[in-house]
């Protein structure tokens, strides 16, 4: 049998699990039990009932990153910057540089910044 485990005041999926028929897994306080196998990466609950996480609609422009959703944390590196107002602009050494960006319960974003020399 299928079940997902989730925090009931988030929706955050903790865990997604495959159990013997006779079997149904605990769930600790402020968590909830689904039946059901549903993947963090691509689902999280909302009212109680499994949805898509959304897609965040970032784009990037030379060394400047737009449309981040408010409180995300974009992760150059080693380094994470809070974004508030929507916008990174980077500033490095000509490169490539990879980065991410999480906000639950948008799906982790990935992309590319690539600087050129002026």
């Amino acid at each position: 049998m299928n079940y997902t485990k989730y925090k009931i005041d988030t929706g955050e999926i903790i865990q997604a699990l495959t159990v013997p028929d006779d079997f149904i897994p605990p769930a600790n306080e402020g968590e909830a039990i689904c039946s059901g196998y549903f993947t963090d990466n691509s689902y999280y609950f909302l009212n109680g009932n499994p949805v898509e996480r959304p897609e965040m609609e970032i784009s990037i422009s030379n060394n400047i990153i737009q449309n981040i959703p408010e409180d995300s944390i974009l992760t150059i590196g080693d380094v994470d910057y809070v974004i508030s107002d929507g916008t990174l602009e980077y500033e490095n050494l000509p490169g490539t540089y990879s980065f991410e960006v999480k906000n639950f319960p948008y799906k982790t974003f990935y992309g590319e910044l690539i600087i050129n020399e002026n």
